[in-house]
C-alpha cells in the first residue's frame, strides 16, 4: 500500500533486495577491552536516534554509510562526536 495515496500498488521484479538492515546480525569485531567498557556500545543496525547521546562523548567506530550517517545524526542532536578510521583514504573525483 502507498501511504501517499492509500493504493494499492503492486510490482513485478525479478530480484528482490531487502536493504532495511532489520533482516541481518551485526557482527561487533573482538576488542581487547570491551568486556570492560563500562560505557554503552552497539551495532549501527540498533541504533534509533541521537537523542539520548546530547553533550556526551560518542566514538563511531568506520566511515561507511552507516557510520557516516549516525555520526551526522549524533552530530545534529548535540553530542560530541569522534570517528575512527581503519586507514584514511583521500579520493578526489574530476568534476566534469
Amino acid at each position: 500500500m502507498n501511504a501517499a495515496s492509500n493504493v494499492v500498488e503492486h510490482y513485478v521484479a525479478q530480484f528482490l533486495v531487502v536493504a532495511t538492515g532489520d533482516n541481518s546480525m551485526g557482527i561487533v569485531p573482538r576488542l581487547p577491552g570491551l568486556e570492560t567498557f563500562e560505557g554503552e556500545n552497539l551495532h549501527s543496525s540498533q541504533y534509533k536516534n541521537g537523542k539520548k547521546y546530547d553533550n556526551q562523548d560518542v566514538l563511531v567506530v568506520g566511515v561507511g554509510n552507516s557510520g557516516m550517517e549516525i555520526a551526522y545524526d549524533l552530530s545534529s542532536t548535540g553530542a560530541n562526536t569522534s570517528l575512527s578510521v581503519r586507514e584514511y583514504t583521500f579520493r578526489a573525483f574530476k568534476v566534469t
